[in-house]
């Protein structure tokens, strides 16, 4: 039997500060179970850190439409130059 369907009686696992946890079983399934594991603090860490970006977008391209409708209807002042051009660096800051 080869060295990588060896069965591991008790394997600890730690990465990167995850918490720890025991599986008994082959190298190659506690391997899947440590990446499953890692997969599922990574998508946790993503939705806390960016939150709902498409939604977010939604928003700002719904306060640039609004706004282009204010401008077009009355007329472009510096207030309202300043709101455009903070609209569009938040537009930019969630797209790219």
């Amino acid at each position: 039997m080869s060295d990588s369907h060896t069965l591991i009686s008790s394997q600890t696992l730690r990465s990167g500060g995850l918490k720890s946890y025991t599986h008994q079983g082959m190298k190659i399934f506690i391997l899947h179970l440590k990446l499953k594991h890692i997969k599922r603090k990574l998508k946790e860490w993503n939705k806390n850190e960016f939150g709902n970006i498409f939604k977010a977008k939604e928003e700002v391209e719904k306060k640039l439409q609004d706004i282009n409708q204010i401008l077009m209807s009355k007329g472009f002042t510096e207030e309202r130059k300043e709101l455009v051009n903070s609209l569009q660096q938040e537009w930019d800051k969630r797209c790219y």
